[in-house]
Protein backbone atom coordinates (compact mmCIF):
# COMPACT_ATOMS: atom_id res chain seq x y z
CA UNK A 1 0.00 0.00 0.00
CA UNK A 2 1.22 3.55 -1.19
CA UNK A 3 1.95 6.11 1.53
CA UNK A 4 -0.35 8.32 0.76
CA UNK A 5 -3.27 5.66 0.54
CA UNK A 6 -1.69 4.81 4.24
CA UNK A 7 -2.58 8.48 5.57
CA UNK A 8 -5.58 8.69 3.66
CA UNK A 9 -6.80 5.69 5.79
CA UNK A 10 -5.38 7.18 8.95
CA UNK A 11 -7.07 10.40 8.24
CA UNK A 12 -10.33 9.05 7.39
CA UNK A 13 -11.17 8.23 11.13
CA UNK A 14 -9.45 11.59 12.46
CA UNK A 15 -11.82 13.37 10.10
CA UNK A 16 -14.76 11.67 10.93
CA UNK A 17 -14.18 12.19 14.77
CA UNK A 18 -14.03 15.76 13.94
CA UNK A 19 -17.13 15.95 11.92
CA UNK A 20 -19.99 15.79 14.72
CA UNK A 21 -18.70 18.05 16.93
CA UNK A 22 -17.92 20.47 14.20
CA UNK A 23 -21.72 20.46 13.02
CA UNK A 24 -22.79 20.48 16.19
CA UNK A 25 -20.84 23.51 17.19
CA UNK A 26 -22.30 25.33 13.88
CA UNK A 27 -25.92 24.22 15.01
CA UNK A 28 -25.95 25.96 18.25
CA UNK A 29 -24.36 28.92 16.76
CA UNK A 30 -27.31 28.83 14.36
CA UNK A 31 -29.66 28.41 17.05
CA UNK A 32 -28.82 31.13 18.56
CA UNK A 33 -28.89 33.26 15.62
CA UNK A 34 -31.88 32.32 15.46
CA UNK A 35 -33.01 33.10 18.80
CA UNK A 36 -31.22 37.08 18.83
CA UNK A 37 -32.98 37.63 15.74
CA UNK A 38 -36.03 36.39 17.22
CA UNK A 39 -35.51 38.89 19.91
CA UNK A 40 -34.53 41.89 18.52
CA UNK A 41 -37.57 41.58 16.03
CA UNK A 42 -40.69 39.96 17.64
CA UNK A 43 -38.94 40.82 21.67
CA UNK A 44 -38.90 37.16 22.21
CA UNK A 45 -40.44 33.76 22.18
CA UNK A 46 -44.21 33.48 22.25
CA UNK A 47 -44.02 31.26 25.35
CA UNK A 48 -41.99 33.84 27.78
CA UNK A 49 -44.60 35.53 29.13
CA UNK A 50 -46.65 32.41 29.37
CA UNK A 51 -44.15 30.36 30.90
CA UNK A 52 -43.67 33.58 33.34
CA UNK A 53 -46.62 33.89 35.09
CA UNK A 54 -47.05 29.97 35.06
CA UNK A 55 -44.13 29.78 37.24
CA UNK A 56 -45.19 32.73 39.31
CA UNK A 57 -48.18 31.31 40.39
CA UNK A 58 -46.37 28.57 42.91
CA UNK A 59 -44.54 31.21 44.40
CA UNK A 60 -44.35 31.28 48.18
CA UNK A 61 -42.38 33.06 50.59
CA UNK A 62 -40.36 30.18 51.62
CA UNK A 63 -39.49 29.15 47.82
CA UNK A 64 -38.46 33.12 47.24
CA UNK A 65 -35.86 32.86 49.77
CA UNK A 66 -34.57 29.57 48.13
CA UNK A 67 -34.51 31.13 45.15
CA UNK A 68 -32.53 33.88 45.96
CA UNK A 69 -30.10 31.87 47.60
CA UNK A 70 -29.88 30.04 44.63
CA UNK A 71 -29.79 32.44 41.54
CA UNK A 72 -27.01 34.33 44.03
CA UNK A 73 -25.25 30.74 44.28
CA UNK A 74 -24.99 31.25 39.99
CA UNK A 75 -23.81 34.89 40.08
CA UNK A 76 -20.68 35.76 38.02
CA UNK A 77 -18.71 36.33 41.02
CA UNK A 78 -18.92 32.92 42.55
CA UNK A 79 -18.91 31.46 38.83
CA UNK A 80 -15.20 33.30 38.30
CA UNK A 81 -14.45 32.32 42.34
CA UNK A 82 -15.25 28.65 41.03
CA UNK A 83 -13.30 29.26 38.27
CA UNK A 84 -10.44 30.20 39.69
CA UNK A 85 -10.28 27.59 42.67
CA UNK A 86 -11.10 24.81 40.04
CA UNK A 87 -8.33 25.98 37.96
CA UNK A 88 -5.59 26.18 40.96
CA UNK A 89 -6.83 22.20 41.80
CA UNK A 90 -5.62 21.19 38.52
CA UNK A 91 -3.14 23.53 38.65
CA UNK A 92 -1.90 21.74 41.61
CA UNK A 93 -2.65 18.40 39.50
CA UNK A 94 0.13 19.45 37.22
CA UNK A 95 -2.32 19.67 34.47
CA UNK A 96 -1.72 23.95 34.18
CA UNK A 97 -3.05 23.51 30.07
CA UNK A 98 -6.45 22.40 31.30
CA UNK A 99 -6.68 25.28 34.06
CA UNK A 100 -5.89 27.65 31.22
CA UNK A 101 -8.24 26.24 29.48
CA UNK A 102 -10.87 26.01 32.06
CA UNK A 103 -10.32 29.89 32.70
CA UNK A 104 -10.78 31.09 28.33
CA UNK A 105 -13.83 28.82 28.21
CA UNK A 106 -15.74 30.78 31.36
CA UNK A 107 -14.24 34.40 30.91
CA UNK A 108 -14.58 33.97 27.15
CA UNK A 109 -18.42 33.05 27.33
CA UNK A 110 -18.63 35.18 29.95
CA UNK A 111 -17.49 38.19 28.10
CA UNK A 112 -19.39 37.22 25.06
CA UNK A 113 -22.63 37.31 26.98
CA UNK A 114 -21.48 41.07 28.04
CA UNK A 115 -21.20 41.84 24.41
CA UNK A 116 -24.83 40.77 23.41
CA UNK A 117 -26.15 41.76 26.54
CA UNK A 118 -25.19 45.23 25.25
CA UNK A 119 -25.68 44.93 21.66
CA UNK A 120 -29.14 43.51 21.84
CA UNK A 121 -30.45 45.89 24.91
CA UNK A 122 -33.30 44.04 25.95
CA UNK A 123 -35.41 45.65 28.72
CA UNK A 124 -36.43 43.33 32.03
CA UNK A 125 -39.33 41.32 32.25
CA UNK A 126 -41.54 43.56 34.73
CA UNK A 127 -44.78 41.03 35.47
CA UNK A 128 -44.57 41.43 39.67
CA UNK A 129 -42.45 42.98 41.95
CA UNK A 130 -38.85 40.61 42.47
CA UNK A 131 -37.22 39.53 45.97
CA UNK A 132 -34.31 40.21 43.57
CA UNK A 133 -35.03 42.72 41.28
CA UNK A 134 -32.15 43.17 37.93
CA UNK A 135 -32.02 46.48 36.43
CA UNK A 136 -29.36 45.78 33.83
CA UNK A 137 -29.98 44.96 29.95
CA UNK A 138 -31.88 41.35 29.79
CA UNK A 139 -30.55 39.11 27.14
CA UNK A 140 -28.37 36.69 27.61
CA UNK A 141 -28.44 35.36 30.66
CA UNK A 142 -25.17 35.98 32.38
CA UNK A 143 -26.25 33.59 35.41
CA UNK A 144 -26.96 30.95 32.55
CA UNK A 145 -23.62 31.93 30.28
CA UNK A 146 -21.48 31.66 33.56
CA UNK A 147 -22.77 28.26 34.97
CA UNK A 148 -23.25 27.13 31.55
CA UNK A 149 -19.37 27.47 30.47
CA UNK A 150 -18.42 26.19 33.96
CA UNK A 151 -19.73 23.06 34.74
CA UNK A 152 -19.30 22.03 30.47
CA UNK A 153 -16.09 22.75 30.38
CA UNK A 154 -15.08 21.07 34.01
CA UNK A 155 -17.58 17.92 32.64
CA UNK A 156 -14.93 17.97 29.45
CA UNK A 157 -11.85 18.44 31.38
CA UNK A 158 -12.59 15.25 34.08
CA UNK A 159 -14.64 12.90 31.31
CA UNK A 160 -11.59 10.39 31.89
CA UNK A 161 -10.93 10.53 35.26
CA UNK A 162 -13.42 9.61 38.32
CA UNK A 163 -14.71 12.67 38.47
CA UNK A 164 -16.75 12.77 35.84
CA UNK A 165 -20.15 11.64 36.93
CA UNK A 166 -20.32 13.58 40.05
CA UNK A 167 -19.19 16.28 37.94
CA UNK A 168 -21.46 15.46 34.99
CA UNK A 169 -24.58 15.76 37.43
CA UNK A 170 -23.28 18.17 39.86
CA UNK A 171 -23.42 21.06 36.66
CA UNK A 172 -26.01 19.81 35.11
CA UNK A 173 -28.11 20.40 38.41
CA UNK A 174 -26.49 23.94 39.14
CA UNK A 175 -26.72 24.94 35.16
CA UNK A 176 -30.74 24.11 35.62
CA UNK A 177 -31.73 24.82 38.96
CA UNK A 178 -30.20 28.44 38.65
CA UNK A 179 -31.64 29.00 35.22
CA UNK A 180 -34.92 28.20 37.05
CA UNK A 181 -34.37 30.82 39.83
CA UNK A 182 -33.76 33.55 37.27
CA UNK A 183 -37.65 32.61 35.88
CA UNK A 184 -39.15 32.60 39.13
CA UNK A 185 -37.79 35.87 40.25
CA UNK A 186 -38.84 37.24 37.04
CA UNK A 187 -35.78 38.52 35.88
CA UNK A 188 -35.26 36.78 32.65
CA UNK A 189 -37.26 34.99 30.08
CA UNK A 190 -37.22 31.84 29.37
CA UNK A 191 -35.43 33.09 26.21
CA UNK A 192 -32.88 34.77 28.03
CA UNK A 193 -31.87 31.80 30.21
CA UNK A 194 -31.72 29.82 26.11
CA UNK A 195 -29.72 32.50 24.95
CA UNK A 196 -26.75 32.55 28.12
CA UNK A 197 -26.82 28.83 27.29
CA UNK A 198 -26.36 28.07 23.54
CA UNK A 199 -23.37 30.19 22.85
CA UNK A 200 -21.80 29.21 26.49
CA UNK A 201 -21.86 25.52 24.56
CA UNK A 202 -20.63 26.32 21.35
CA UNK A 203 -18.16 28.06 22.72
CA UNK A 204 -16.89 25.69 25.42
CA UNK A 205 -16.94 23.04 22.77
CA UNK A 206 -14.65 25.41 20.36
CA UNK A 207 -11.88 25.27 23.52
CA UNK A 208 -12.43 21.50 23.74
CA UNK A 209 -11.54 21.05 20.91
CA UNK A 210 -8.60 22.93 20.87
CA UNK A 211 -7.46 21.31 24.04
CA UNK A 212 -7.72 17.83 21.84
CA UNK A 213 -5.37 19.09 19.41
CA UNK A 214 -2.75 20.40 21.95
CA UNK A 215 -2.69 17.53 24.99
CA UNK A 216 -2.93 13.82 25.35
CA UNK A 217 -6.42 12.48 28.00
CA UNK A 218 -4.90 12.69 31.03
CA UNK A 219 -5.80 10.57 33.80
CA UNK A 220 -6.12 10.80 37.56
Amino acid sequence: MSSANVNQVASGPANRKWLLPTVGVLLLCYGFGLLVETVWNRNGLNCDIPTLNFIHQFATPVLDTLMVLVTRAGSVKIVLLLTVLSACALAFKRRRRDAAILFVAVAGALAWGWFFKNAVHRVRPHLWLSPAPEYDFSFPSGHSTGTMSLSVALVIITWRTRWRWPVLFGGAFYVIAVGFSRLYLGVHYPSDVLGGWLPALAWVAGISGIRRLTMEPPGW
